[in-house]
């Protein structure tokens, strides 16, 4: 029992980085595209992204698949977990089988409009199967129980998305040996993404409010149940994220390039919040 949850929290952060990722590259590559003085450059930085674009799709459709797999293992047994006939039940005859059919074809979609986008084409479509993929995510889990909590948790991983998410998008584009061709596109992202990161950041930190409350309900559960600790130990890597994007921003008003270490240690501390919501999902609330 413990190897199947261990297999079903690892797709499941799997499955959210590359759903956070999706929306980070839709970002990117909107703002991107909306910078005027963009129009000449080469447009490294938005084919890095599409590039990663491409590759969490692929990584969406995979780590579904591998959770179907370990839910299937959850319900019959490690032995049948890869029975079709056990998938079959999970996928489509459970009453969770419509939440597994619609993330598996949206991230599909994802994934196979990623393979069409382009720099200055196709990204207000990979933008709309994007946040499909953020509003199916919900039906299945604790999301599930009503349809305020599934809105709530969809508005809620769209908000992380385009905050986590891009600044995730950028720490992979800041690095590699053509770093310097994109550095001064990304100082340009950053400074038009601010105010966008800034509203994300607190409609997540509403949202995240507010099923936390449902959830959990008072402090004494948020400190006494492994719910709560999970939950205090999420918020507390937020914060660690909101301060180094504080600094780059402030980088970014008078004018300096984002600090590429500063990106790359959000991004880290934006998996480590990942990793704990993976968990956190799978633990069972007071």
């Amino acid at each position: 029992m413990g190897e199947q949850l261990s297999l079903e929290i690892g797709a499941k952060l799997f499955a959210y980085a590359a759903m956070v990722v999706a929306v980070g590259c839709a970002v990117v590559l909107t703002l991107a595209r909306a910078d005027p003085t963009n129009e000449m450059r080469p447009y490294e930085l938005s084919r890095a992204t599409i590039r990663l674009a491409r590759v969490a799709g692929a990584v969406g459709v995979f780590a579904l698949l591998v959770r179907a797999i370990g839910h299937a293992g959850a319900v019959a047994g490690p032995a049948n977990a890869w029975s079709l006939e056990t998938l079959r039940l999970v996928i489509v005859e459970s009453r969770w089988g419509g939440g597994w059919r619609w993330q598996i074809a949206l991230a599909g979609v994802v994934a196979v409009i990623g393979w069409r986008v382009r720099p200055t084409r196709g990204i207000a479509v990979f933008a709309v199967a994007v946040a499909g993929w953020c509003i199916v995510t919900p039906w299945l889990g604790h999301g599930a129980s009503s349809l305020w909590q599934r809105a709530t948790h969809a508005l809620h991983l769209g908000v992380t998305g385009a905050w986590l998410g891009t600044v995730m998008v950028l720490a992979v584009c800041l690095t590699g040996t053509d770093v310097r061709e994109r550095i001064e596109d990304a100082g340009r992202v950053i400074e038009r993404f601010s105010p966008w990161a800034l509203l994300s950041a607190g409609v997540a930190g509403v949202s995240g409010g507010v099923l936390a409350w449902t959830y959990v309900g008072s402090v004494e559960a948020l400190v006494g149940t492994r719910y709560g600790q999970l939950l205090v130990a999420k918020l507390v890597s937020v914060v660690a994220i909101a301060s180094c994007g504080f600094v780059n921003w402030q980088r970014a008003r008078r004018g300096e390039v984002p600090s590429a270490r500063l990106v790359r240690i959000e991004a880290g501390l934006a998996v480590v919040a990942l990793a704990v919501t993976a968990a956190l999902t799978e633990t069972e609330h007071p």
